[in-house]
C-alpha cells in the first residue's frame, strides 16, 4: 500500500471562507483583465513599433555609435523598455493573485474547478512549484470529499 505525504500547510487548516474566496478570485480576475488590457492597448503596439525599427537591420547587426541605425534603435528601445517593464510588473501581480487564490481553500467543487483551470491552462506562472500547487489542490479534494487527511 502506497503511503502519501499528508503534511498540511498552515493555511490549509483555516476554515473555508466564501467571502475570502470571492475576494481572491475577484482580485485574480481583475489582475488578469488588467494584464490582458495592457497587452492589447500598449504592449502589442509598442512591440510592433519596436520590431518595425529593428527589422530594418539584420538581427545580429551592431550599429556604430552615432549612426542613423543606432539612434533609431535606441529611440525605439527607450519607448519599448518601460512598456515591457510595466508588463512584467502586471504579470507579477497576476502571479501573486493566482498564488493567493490557489492557497485559499476552495469552498466548493466548482471553486476547485476554477483553481484547476487556472493551474492547467497556465494563465500564470505563480511563485510555487507545480508540486506545491498539486498539494493545495489535493487538500481541497480531500476536504470537499470528506476524506480524512491524517
Amino acid at each position: 500500500m502506497k503511503v502519501y505525504n499528508t503534511t498540511r500547510l498552515a493555511f490549509q487548516t483555516a476554515p473555508v471562507s466564501l467571502s475570502r474566496w470571492k475576494t481572491v478570485t475577484a482580485a485574480f480576475d481583475q489582475a488578469l483583465a488588467d494584464l490582458h488590457g495592457f497587452e492589447q492597448e500598449f504592449l502589442e503596439p509598442a512591440r510592433r513599433a519596436y520590431q518595425a525599427v529593428r527589422d530594418k537591420w539584420p538581427g545580429d547587426y551592431q550599429p556604430r555609435e552615432g549612426t542613423l541605425a543606432q539612434i533609431q534603435i535606441e529611440k525605439a528601445s527607450a519607448v519599448f523598455e518601460p512598456v515591457r517593464a510595466r508588463h512584467a510588473a502586471l504579470a507579477g501581480i497576476v502571479d501573486d493573485a493566482a498564488d493567493d487564490m490557489l492557497a485559499t481553500p476552495a469552498p466548493s467543487i466548482a471553486a476547485m474547478a476554477i483553481k484547476l483551470r487556472v493551474a492547467v491552462e497556465g494563465e500564470c506562472r505563480g511563485r510555487r512549484s507545480a508540486e506545491e500547487n498539486l498539494r493545495l489542490l489535493l487538500a481541497d479534494a480531500q476536504r470537499l470529499s470528506g476524506e480524512s487527511t491524517g
